[in-house]
């Protein structure tokens, strides 16, 4: 079911608090000069899309298509919310999920950007509601599968790099400039004292054309793998939390 072409009598009749809510959020931030600025939030929106079609008994909202996104602002056209405005956004989505009787919530994250606000969102919403706000970037759902694929030794996606191109060139090839593609690995750091220190950098001072990774390696084959693994593993994950009648109750 798609909210967007709900009516709210038709919402009324649905069994809210064994129905799985399905949000997508994702960024409007550049993406090196072969991609363009939608890829997180369009990855994302086709994953659960895909997933709503195999499991049309789940509630799919619209996707938040912007996030967290302050180290891309050197680049021409990115846009960014600040974490506050972006966690006070998903914040009042999901309390007004909660306030209409949904219990069973997953925010499908496309953008790496997110993460440290959505672990904040969960916190207040637990606080604050008791409510339980699954939230999970789709890579992370196939940590094997993105080890396996990657053609350089950076950790996770990457950034514009061999597996979202490889995404985009399945899913929207038209939207590659392959023309543009850089050559090489680009914005890998070899390893070093800095390890499992965590800090923030802009990504221009990390990668001048704004990627990490080596998209010359993408191939529209690696892409369908990818997404056909995350994919699955979503459809296992949400269909667990559809059968979990032992979850701690919310107010």
């Amino acid at each position: 079911m798609k909210l967007n072409d709900l009516h709210w009598p038709e919402v009324g009749q649905i069994d809210r608090a064994l129905t799985v809510a399905v949000i997508p959020v994702g960024s409007m931030e550049q993406h090196g000069p072969h991609l363009p600025f939608s890829v997180d939030s369009f990855v994302a929106s086709h994953i659960a899309e895909a997933l709503e079609q195999r499991m049309p008994e789940i509630l799919l909202l619209p996707p938040i298509w912007t996030g967290v996104s302050a180290h891309h602002m050197d680049y021409p056209g990115s846009i960014t919310l600040r974490a506050r405005v972006f966690i006070d956004l998903l914040h009042d989505v999901c309390a007004s999920l909660h306030h209409h009787g949904f219990r069973r919530l997953v925010i499908l994250n496309g953008h790496g950007g997110n993460r440290s606000s959505l672990e904040v969102l969960g916190q207040e919403l637990f606080v604050e509601f008791g409510l339980t706000v699954n939230t999970l970037a789709y890579w992370d759902l196939v940590p094997g599968l993105v080890k396996s694929l990657k053609a350089t030794p950076s950790n996770g996606m990457g950034h514009s790099g061999e597996l979202e191109t490889s995404l985009m060139l399945h899913l929207a090839p038209h939207l590659v400039r392959q023309k543009d593609i850089p050559a090489g690995a680009l914005g890998i750091e070899p390893p070093g004292p800095t390890d499992g220190i965590k800090r923030y950098v802009n990504m221009k001072d990390h990668s001048q054309p704004g990627v990490i990774g080596m998209p010359s390696a993408a191939t529209a084959e690696i892409g369908k793998q990818l997404y056909d693994g995350a994919l699955d593993a979503l459809e296992k994950a949400v269909r667990a939390l559809q059968q979990d009648h032992h979850r701690r109750p919310s107010a």
